[in-house]
C-alpha cells in the first residue's frame, strides 16, 4: 500500500536535477508568460514578410551589375541562388529559436541562454556590429541619392549628408515598429521603382563595349586590373552579395511582432524568394548591358547617364532607403538603450510614473540623435559604397544569419533533449509527460 500513497506517486516530480536544468535555462523558461502574452497580440507573418522586403531589399540590389561583372554569369548566378537557399533555411533557425526563447528581445538573449556571458559578449561584438553600422551605409545611400535629384543645383555631398541627418531626426521618435509597417509597403513600392527605372534605362542603352565616361557624380572605373579581376574583386563580390541578403540582425526584433513565432519561417522563405528574383534581374540586366565598363565601385544608379527618368529613379530610392533607414535607426536607439538603461528602452505603460514617462522619452530622443550623428560622421568620412558594404558583411551579416543561429540552435536543441520531462498528474492518478 505505500508504493501508492500520494507523496511516492509526487516524489519524482522533485527531481531536484529537472530543477537545476530549469535554473540553467532562465530566458527560455521565464518566458512563457511572455510568449503566452504575445500570443494574444501580434501581426501575420505575411505583414512582417512586407516589412522584411521593405528594409532588406535596398542597396544591396544596387551592387548586383558589379558582382556579375566581376564574377561572370555562372558564379554569379550559383551565388545568388545559394544565398537565396542559405536565407531561407536561416528563418527556419530564426524560428526555431524563437520557439525556444519566447521571450528573447534580441541577440544578446539568445546567446545568454546559449553560452552564459560570453554568448552575450559574442552577439555584442558581431551583430550589433551590424545593427550599429547598417544605418551609417543608408545614409550614405540617402545623401547620393539626393545628390543625383539636384545635380544641376550643384549640391554638395556633405549639404546632402546634413540634409538626410535633419529630416531623419523627427522620423526616428517613432518607436513602434508596427507604426511604420505599413508604411515599409511605400518603401518596397519606391525600391522596385526605382529598380525598374534602371533597368528600363539599361535596356534601351546601347551595349558598352569599351570603358565609361565618368559618371555625373564624377568617378571613373579604376584602372588596376587587379581590384577589377583579380581576388580582391571576387571577395568583394562575394561580400556584396551576403550584404545584399543581409539584415538579419533585426529579424529578433521582427519575431516579437509575429502572433506565431513557428510562422516566421514562411515570412523569412518568402522574403528570400522576393529578394532572389530581384538581385538576379538587376545584376543580369546591369552585366548584359554594361559588361565590365563601368565603376564597380558604385551602386548602379550613379553610374547611368542623367535623363528625364534620374529623379523619377532616385526619389524612388530615396524613399525607401529614408524608410529602412528610419527602421534601423529605430532598431539601433533600442539597442543601445537595452544595454544602457533596459527599463527605458520600451515606451513605458500608462500605470507608471509621468517622471518615467518623460525620461524614456528623453532617453530615446537622446538615442536617437546620437545615431544619427554617428551615421552621419560615418557618411561623411567614409564616403565609399562598397567599403563600407564589405565592412558590414564580413563581421555582422554573417554571424547574424548563419554562425550564430546555427550555433545557439545546436546548443540549446541538445540541452532541451538532454532535460528529463516535466511530469504532471492526470486526472486518473497517473503521472504523464507535459
Amino acid at each position: 500500500m505505500a508504493a501508492h500513497e500520494p507523496h511516492d506517486i509526487r516524489a519524482p516530480l522533485l527531481d531536484p536535477d529537472a530543477e537545476a536544468a530549469e535554473a540553467r535555462e532562465p530566458v527560455a523558461d521565464s518566458s512563457v508568460q511572455l510568449a503566452d502574452k504575445a500570443s494574444s497580440s501580434g501581426g501575420a507573418w505575411p505583414l512582417t514578410t512586407a516589412i522584411m522586403v521593405g528594409e532588406m531589399l535596398g542597396v544591396g540590389s544596387l551592387a548586383m551589375p558589379a558582382a556579375f561583372a566581376r564574377l561572370g554569369w555562372v558564379a554569379a548566378l550559383s551565388v545568388l541562388v545559394a544565398m537565396g537557399a542559405a536565407v531561407a533555411f536561416s528563418g527556419v533557425m530564426f524560428s526555431r529559436l524563437g520557439t525556444l526563447l519566447p521571450g528573447a528581445r534580441s541577440f544578446d538573449d539568445l546567446g545568454a541562454a546559449a553560452f552564459g556571458r560570453r554568448g552575450r559578449i559574442l552577439a555584442f561584438c558581431t551583430v550589433n556590429v551590424a545593427i550599429f553600422a547598417a544605418p551609417a551605409l543608408l545614409h550614405l545611400t540617402c545623401a547620393e541619392s539626393l545628390q543625383q535629384i539636384f545635380a544641376h543645383q550643384g549640391l554638395t555631398h556633405t549639404q546632402a549628408i546634413l540634409i538626410i541627418a535633419a529630416v531623419i531626426l523627427p522620423l526616428s521618435q517613432a518607436r513602434h515598429l508596427e507604426h511604420v509597417s505599413w508604411l515599409s509597403l511605400v518603401g518596397t513600392l519606391g525600391m522596385l521603382t526605382a529598380l525598374g527605372v534602371a533597368c528600363g534605362k539599361l535596356l534601351f542603352m546601347a551595349p558598352r563595349h569599351e570603358p565609361a565616361a565618368p559618371t555625373p557624380s564624377g568617378s571613373t572605373p579604376p584602372s588596376d586590373p587587379e581590384i577589377r579581376h583579380g581576388f580582391y574583386a571576387v571577395l568583394v563580390a562575394l561580400m556584396d552579395a551576403v550584404f545584399a541578403f543581409g539584415g538579419q540582425q533585426n529579424w529578433v526584433r521582427y519575431m516579437t511582432g509575429l502572433k506565431k513565432k513557428a510562422h516566421f519561417k514562411y515570412a523569412a522563405t518568402a522574403a528570400s524568394a522576393i529578394m532572389t528574383a530581384a538581385f538576379i534581374i538587376m545584376g543580369s540586366v546591369g552585366y548584359w548591358r554594361l559588361g565590365t565598363h563601368f565603376d564597380q565601385t558604385q551602386p548602379i544608379t550613379s553610374v547611368l547617364p542623367l535623363d528625364a527618368w534620374t529623379p523619377v529613379m532616385n526619389g524612388g530610392l530615396l524613399a525607401h532607403c529614408i524608410l529602412a533607414y528610419q527602421i534601423d535607426l529605430n532598431v539601433w536607439a533600442h539597442t543601445a538603450l537595452l544595454l544602457v538603461a533596459p527599463r527605458y528602452a520600451d515606451p513605458q505603460p500608462p500605470t507608471a510614473p509621468p517622471s518615467d514617462h518623460r525620461r524614456s522619452a528623453m532617453l530615446w530622443l537622446l538615442f536617437s540623435l546620437l545615431g544619427a550623428a554617428c551615421c552621419t560622421l560615418i557618411a561623411w568620412v567614409v564616403p565609399f559604397f562598397n567599403t563600407v558594404m564589405g565592412l558590414i558583411a564580413a563581421i555582422g551579416d554573417m554571424s547574424a544569419a548563419f554562425v550564430l543561429p546555427a550555433a545557439f540552435c545546436l546548443v540549446l536543441t541538445r540541452r532541451r533533449m538532454r532535460r528529463p520531462p516535466n511530469l504532471c498528474i492526470a486526472r486518473d492518478g497517473s503521472a504523464v509527460a507535459e
